[in-house]
């Protein structure tokens, strides 16, 4: 089947386990996590900005949170009507957003790999990522963002792969990005592959032309004429919040002290991801996907490149690239055939072991060593596999009979 020629049917199997294991984890994550969730900085300012959009008490804007005013809307009504504190429905919003997340990866990575086993070691593998495990379920609206960023990403999968593109299907998956920025600016991943596949695949010019000018014109719409509404109405914009940091921050950009943030999007599962760009070069097994996997990793590189013109180089920020490192990462765990799926949780359990130690503790050194234990763990699974290879070489399954 053509990489987007029709939808995903995720059996009931995946689906149960998508659901179970989504679950499980947000229950972990709500107990180990809740005592960064009760202090987390942020909060209150996006409490504040909810009940200043309907002038309630308590109400003020701080680092313009009022420039995301579609995931201020809800929680600031819901008090406006009912009484029901702001940070319920922020809550409610993520987790709306954190199960909607798992299918929509389970889709998007199928598309690309056509293999619903990586699907499932996808999804995995993105939620047992620090920034997913700490943030997902806070009173914030990062899990919003980071859904609009790979809903993006998956509808240009599902319809741009045809010869002939709809132009309707453009402007409202460009639409649909540009709303996502009023959720947080990590959805802007999303637009940002979606040009570049436009711009990348075998369009005829005058017709790849005119999809970029549609793509960035509907984008830009319902973004620009929202700032210009806060602007207009509160003083606050997404421009004018980047220009004041700047000013205060001045140039941002990676070295050696900041260099751990981008590390940290992903944490062990680097290994698996160099393993699974090796794979992708070394055989070409997937070249029907080739040109997907290399705007991918064009978008990834853009992005981080451009990130700290923001200007803040932290984790959560950087988690938007996940979705493009995701894909490698599943298919680099399929290296280890069997031992695949203990490959991707044991990475998430010593991802998640290593984030609570920091937080709760303040432990020092030990991102390297679960980077060291990791590695270990994954040569002893690859020796076990060659050991198995060899053996089965060694010993057909239908050995000759004894002479007479």
């Amino acid at each position: 089947m053509p990489m987007g020629e029709t939808d995903t049917l995720i059996s009931k199997n995946h689906k149960i386990a998508i659901i179970a294991s989504l679950s499980i984890l947000a229950i972990i994550y709500w107990i180990l996590f809740d005592f960064l969730r009760q202090i987390e900085f942020d909060t209150s300012s996006f409490i504040g900005a909810s009940r200043l959009m309907f002038h309630l008490e308590g109400g003020y804007n701080f680092q313009s949170r009022l420039s995301k005013p579609l995931v201020l809307i809800l929680p600031g009504l819901v008090e406006y009507l009912s009484g029901i504190h702001p940070k319920h429905i922020f809550l409610a919003q993520n987790l709306v957003c954190y199960y909607a997340l798992g299918f929509i990866v389970y889709k998007t990575i199928y598309l690309i790999t056509q293999n619903t086993r990586q699907a499932l070691l996808a999804v995995l593998a993105y939620f047992m990522c620090q920034p997913f495990a700490v943030y997902s379920l806070f009173y914030l609206v990062d899990t919003v963002g980071w859904f609009f960023g790979f809903y993006t990403i998956y509808l240009t999968l599902k319809y741009f792969p045809q010869p002939i593109i709809d132009a309707k299907k453009v402007t409202v998956i460009s639409c649909i990005a540009g709303i996502g920025m009023l959720t947080k600016e990590s959805a802007i991943v999303g637009i940002l592959f979606m040009i570049l596949y436009l711009l990348f695949n075998f369009y005829p010019l005058k017709t790849k032309i005119k999809y970029l000018f549609l793509a960035s014109l509907f984008f830009l719409i319902p973004f620009l004429v929202s700032n210009m509404l806060t602007q207009k109405y509160y003083g606050v914009s997404v421009f004018q919040r980047v220009i004041e940091q700047q000013t205060s921050q001045g140039l941002v950009f990676y070295n050696k002290g900041n260099f751990q943030q981008l590390f940290r999007i992903v944490d062990v599962y680097w290994v698996l991801f160099a393993v699974g760009l090796w794979q992708v070069f070394k055989s070409f097994r997937l070249k029907n996907s080739g040109n997907t996997l290399g705007i991918l990793l064009l978008t990834a590189l853009i992005a981080l490149l451009l990130m700290p013109l923001y200007p803040f180089i932290v984790d959560r920020i950087l988690f938007m690239v996940a979705p493009i490192l995701i894909v490698f990462i599943a298919i680099g765990s399929s290296l280890f055939e069997k031992f695949a799926y203990p490959a991707i949780i044991i990475g998430g359990i010593i991802n998640i072991s290593m984030t609570y130690l920091i937080y709760r503790y303040n432990t020092s050194g030990i991102l390297l060593k679960g980077l060291v234990l990791y590695l270990l763990i994954l040569t002893a699974f690859f020796i076990v596999k060659k050991f198995r290879e060899k053996k089965l070489i060694i010993t057909p399954s239908n050995p000759p009979m004894a002479g007479r």
